[in-house]
């Protein structure tokens, strides 16, 4: 009964570490953790005037992940400057763009 309680306990250990080791919907993981091209799509839209749009297969992102990750540009344009912080959110952006 101890080998069917352990074959059950690695299961689950498994599961849980595929869940945390899966790419998040929306995410592309790189050294300064996920970036979201949706949210780049939305931030470069309203502060560079960006003309690019999604896809309509473009995955949605959860709103705690969108601020978080807004406030992340926010960050790099009062560190970097517009033009610099415009240049990497729209680049991310195309990833996810339909233009």
């Amino acid at each position: 009964m101890s080998t069917l309680s352990s074959a059950v306990a690695s299961l689950a250990v498994a599961a849980g570490l595929a869940g945390v080791l899966a790419e998040m919907p929306g995410g592309i993981a790189n050294r300064q953790g996920p970036e979201f091209p949706l949210v780049a799509l939305a931030w470069a839209q309203s502060k560079c005037g960006s003309a690019l749009t999604a896809r309509a297969d473009t995955p949605r992102v959860h709103y705690d992940d969108y601020m978080r990750v807004s406030a992340d540009y926010d960050e790099r344009l009062a560190r970097d400057g517009l033009s610099a912080a415009c240049e990497r959110a729209e680049r991310i952006a195309r990833k996810v763009s339909a233009n």
